[in-house]
């Protein structure tokens, strides 16, 4: 779609919302392709641009948009982040919400979101931590990834925070094949 639309809605903040994830998808100069379309994440053929195959796909995803509660404010989330854009693996979330289940980046050695190996001014161990409001809390640091997963899950439940709680599945932790078995409905 070009700059000139017939749908009347190219200013409109959900459209910038459809354009962008597009791009991040679809064009390499665009600043997050690295963590999308480079990795393989892909938008359904319903809500892709005409120049990516698609057709009346800003159409389709502002009426799935309206039937699935979009209020200005909120951003498109994707339940499991290492699937496509889709209708059926998206929702609308706050910002907050949206960074609650993240996927585990490359760095991390434990297989678990806020567990991390700590070697540090004589603290030894899985140091446990979450981020609330954009700001890290360090929850403690423990001899075993099971114990510093048990108090962020804790953490998040006493808090009533919006983060999914994980549940332990081995040393290994999750990746893109398990993460539907560790990341647990709250």
């Amino acid at each position: 779609m070009s700059g000139k639309s017939s749908h009347g809605y190219s200013k409109e903040p959900i459209y910038s919302i459809w354009r962008e994830m597009n791009r991040r998808c679809y064009s390499p100069k665009s600043n997050n392709y690295h963590k999308y379309g480079a990795l393989g994440i892909k938008v359904c053929d319903e809500w892709k641009r005409d120049c990516d195959g698609g057709k009346d796909g800003f159409i389709n995803f502002l009426k799935w948009s309206q039937e699935s509660g979009y209020e200005q404010g909120l951003t498109i989330d994707r339940k499991n982040p290492y699937d496509d854009y889709s209708p059926e693996n998206c929702r609308w979330a706050t910002y907050e919400e949206q960074n609650t289940h993240l996927t585990i980046n490359n760095k991390n050695t434990s297989g678990y979101v806020g567990v991390s190996w700590c070697d540090h001014r004589g603290q030894v161990g899985w140091r446990s931590r979450i981020k609330v409001n954009k700001k890290e809390i360090i929850l403690g640091v423990f001899q075993t990834k099971r114990e510093a997963l048990e108090v962020r899950n804790n953490y998040i439940i006493n808090n009533n925070l919006p983060h999914k709680i994980q549940e332990y599945i081995g040393e290994n932790g999750y990746c893109k094949e398990t993460y539907e078995k560790v990341f647990v409905t709250q």
